[in-house]
Protein backbone atom coordinates (compact mmCIF):
# COMPACT_ATOMS: atom_id res chain seq x y z
CA UNK A 1 0.00 0.00 0.00
CA UNK A 2 1.21 3.48 -0.84
CA UNK A 3 2.16 5.24 2.39
CA UNK A 4 1.81 8.73 0.83
CA UNK A 5 -1.96 8.29 0.59
CA UNK A 6 -2.24 7.46 4.28
CA UNK A 7 -0.20 10.51 5.28
CA UNK A 8 -2.16 12.96 3.15
CA UNK A 9 -4.08 15.54 5.15
CA UNK A 10 -6.04 18.12 3.16
CA UNK A 11 -6.19 20.42 6.19
CA UNK A 12 -2.47 21.02 5.91
CA UNK A 13 -2.83 22.02 2.25
CA UNK A 14 -4.70 25.27 2.94
CA UNK A 15 -2.96 28.27 1.43
CA UNK A 16 -3.13 31.91 2.54
CA UNK A 17 -4.97 32.96 -0.62
CA UNK A 18 -7.73 30.45 0.10
CA UNK A 19 -8.06 31.94 3.57
CA UNK A 20 -8.39 35.41 2.04
CA UNK A 21 -11.15 34.19 -0.25
CA UNK A 22 -12.96 32.51 2.64
CA UNK A 23 -12.59 35.66 4.76
CA UNK A 24 -13.94 37.88 1.98
CA UNK A 25 -16.89 35.55 1.46
CA UNK A 26 -17.60 35.49 5.19
CA UNK A 27 -17.51 39.28 5.27
CA UNK A 28 -19.87 39.38 2.30
CA UNK A 29 -22.26 37.07 4.16
CA UNK A 30 -22.15 39.28 7.25
CA UNK A 31 -22.74 42.45 5.25
CA UNK A 32 -25.65 40.80 3.40
CA UNK A 33 -27.18 39.74 6.72
CA UNK A 34 -26.76 43.30 8.02
CA UNK A 35 -28.39 44.62 4.87
CA UNK A 36 -31.37 42.35 5.47
CA UNK A 37 -31.55 43.64 9.06
CA UNK A 38 -31.37 47.30 7.98
CA UNK A 39 -34.67 48.85 9.02
CA UNK A 40 -34.15 52.47 8.02
CA UNK A 41 -32.04 54.83 5.89
CA UNK A 42 -29.44 55.33 8.61
CA UNK A 43 -28.84 51.59 8.96
CA UNK A 44 -28.60 51.28 5.18
CA UNK A 45 -26.00 54.08 5.14
CA UNK A 46 -23.94 52.25 7.77
CA UNK A 47 -24.03 48.96 5.85
CA UNK A 48 -22.97 50.69 2.62
CA UNK A 49 -20.16 52.53 4.43
CA UNK A 50 -18.90 49.24 5.92
CA UNK A 51 -19.14 47.63 2.46
CA UNK A 52 -16.81 50.30 1.09
CA UNK A 53 -14.38 49.79 3.97
CA UNK A 54 -14.43 46.02 3.33
CA UNK A 55 -12.91 46.65 -0.11
CA UNK A 56 -9.51 47.29 1.45
CA UNK A 57 -7.44 50.46 1.54
CA UNK A 58 -8.92 51.86 -1.67
CA UNK A 59 -12.48 51.35 -0.45
CA UNK A 60 -11.67 52.88 2.93
CA UNK A 61 -10.22 55.94 1.20
CA UNK A 62 -13.37 56.30 -0.89
CA UNK A 63 -15.53 55.99 2.23
CA UNK A 64 -13.60 58.82 3.94
CA UNK A 65 -13.36 61.04 0.85
CA UNK A 66 -15.96 63.59 -0.28
CA UNK A 67 -17.02 61.02 -2.88
CA UNK A 68 -18.15 58.63 -0.09
CA UNK A 69 -21.47 60.37 0.75
CA UNK A 70 -22.14 60.99 -2.94
CA UNK A 71 -21.55 57.32 -3.70
CA UNK A 72 -23.86 56.27 -0.87
CA UNK A 73 -26.52 58.62 -2.22
CA UNK A 74 -26.23 57.22 -5.76
CA UNK A 75 -26.27 53.62 -4.53
CA UNK A 76 -29.33 54.31 -2.39
CA UNK A 77 -31.07 55.78 -5.42
CA UNK A 78 -30.32 52.60 -7.38
CA UNK A 79 -31.18 50.31 -4.47
CA UNK A 80 -34.50 52.08 -3.83
CA UNK A 81 -35.69 50.75 -7.17
CA UNK A 82 -35.14 47.26 -5.77
CA UNK A 83 -35.82 47.77 -2.07
CA UNK A 84 -38.92 49.84 -1.41
CA UNK A 85 -39.16 51.57 1.95
CA UNK A 86 -42.49 50.73 3.57
CA UNK A 87 -43.37 52.40 6.86
CA UNK A 88 -39.73 53.06 7.73
CA UNK A 89 -38.77 49.46 6.98
CA UNK A 90 -36.63 48.46 4.02
CA UNK A 91 -38.10 45.47 2.18
CA UNK A 92 -36.17 43.43 -0.35
CA UNK A 93 -38.55 42.54 -3.14
CA UNK A 94 -36.99 39.43 -4.59
CA UNK A 95 -38.59 39.06 -8.01
CA UNK A 96 -38.02 42.56 -9.45
CA UNK A 97 -34.68 42.78 -7.66
CA UNK A 98 -33.53 39.42 -8.99
CA UNK A 99 -34.36 40.45 -12.54
CA UNK A 100 -32.52 43.76 -12.20
CA UNK A 101 -29.52 42.09 -10.59
CA UNK A 102 -29.35 39.34 -13.19
CA UNK A 103 -30.01 36.54 -10.68
CA UNK A 104 -31.85 33.28 -11.28
CA UNK A 105 -33.58 32.33 -8.03
CA UNK A 106 -35.86 29.55 -9.24
CA UNK A 107 -36.28 26.79 -6.67
CA UNK A 108 -34.92 28.70 -3.68
CA UNK A 109 -36.85 29.33 -0.50
CA UNK A 110 -38.05 32.91 0.09
CA UNK A 111 -35.34 33.43 2.73
CA UNK A 112 -32.62 32.16 0.40
CA UNK A 113 -33.91 34.42 -2.37
CA UNK A 114 -33.73 37.46 -0.10
CA UNK A 115 -30.23 36.52 1.00
CA UNK A 116 -29.05 36.02 -2.60
CA UNK A 117 -30.40 39.45 -3.53
CA UNK A 118 -28.72 41.02 -0.48
CA UNK A 119 -25.38 39.39 -1.37
CA UNK A 120 -25.58 40.70 -4.92
CA UNK A 121 -26.37 44.19 -3.60
CA UNK A 122 -23.29 43.99 -1.35
CA UNK A 123 -21.18 42.97 -4.36
CA UNK A 124 -22.70 45.82 -6.37
CA UNK A 125 -21.88 48.39 -3.67
CA UNK A 126 -18.36 47.04 -3.24
CA UNK A 127 -17.71 47.18 -6.97
CA UNK A 128 -19.01 50.76 -7.07
CA UNK A 129 -16.53 51.70 -4.32
CA UNK A 130 -13.74 50.06 -6.30
CA UNK A 131 -14.67 52.03 -9.43
CA UNK A 132 -15.10 55.32 -7.53
CA UNK A 133 -11.35 55.86 -7.37
CA UNK A 134 -11.04 55.89 -11.15
CA UNK A 135 -14.31 57.60 -12.09
CA UNK A 136 -15.04 61.30 -12.36
CA UNK A 137 -18.15 61.14 -10.20
CA UNK A 138 -20.25 58.79 -8.08
CA UNK A 139 -22.92 58.27 -10.74
CA UNK A 140 -20.32 57.02 -13.22
CA UNK A 141 -18.91 54.61 -10.62
CA UNK A 142 -22.37 53.19 -9.90
CA UNK A 143 -23.13 52.81 -13.61
CA UNK A 144 -19.82 51.01 -14.16
CA UNK A 145 -20.53 48.64 -11.27
CA UNK A 146 -24.07 48.07 -12.54
CA UNK A 147 -22.74 46.70 -15.82
CA UNK A 148 -21.52 43.57 -14.08
CA UNK A 149 -23.65 43.36 -10.92
CA UNK A 150 -27.00 44.99 -11.76
CA UNK A 151 -27.50 45.00 -15.52
CA UNK A 152 -31.26 45.43 -15.18
CA UNK A 153 -30.80 48.82 -13.55
CA UNK A 154 -29.03 50.12 -16.63
CA UNK A 155 -31.78 48.99 -18.95
CA UNK A 156 -34.43 50.95 -17.06
CA UNK A 157 -34.93 54.37 -18.58
CA UNK A 158 -32.02 54.04 -20.97
CA UNK A 159 -32.59 54.54 -24.65
CA UNK A 160 -30.12 53.27 -27.18
CA UNK A 161 -28.51 55.46 -29.78
CA UNK A 162 -27.46 54.25 -33.18
CA UNK A 163 -26.80 55.44 -36.70
CA UNK A 164 -26.53 53.82 -40.10
CA UNK A 165 -23.11 53.73 -41.74
CA UNK A 166 -23.46 52.31 -45.23
CA UNK A 167 -25.09 48.90 -44.89
CA UNK A 168 -24.15 48.62 -41.21
CA UNK A 169 -25.88 49.89 -38.08
CA UNK A 170 -23.46 51.32 -35.50
CA UNK A 171 -24.73 51.10 -31.91
CA UNK A 172 -23.35 53.81 -29.66
CA UNK A 173 -22.52 53.58 -25.93
CA UNK A 174 -22.76 49.84 -25.54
Amino acid sequence: MDRRLLEYSPILEIRDSAGDVAGAEEEEFMLAADLLDARDERALDQVLHRTFAAKGILGARVARSPMGPQLISELKRAIRQLMPVQRSTIVIGTQPAALALGLELEGLSPEDKEFAVARQLVRFAGEAARHAASCANARAAVRKAARSHAPGLLAQGQQGRWHRQGQCIVVLDC
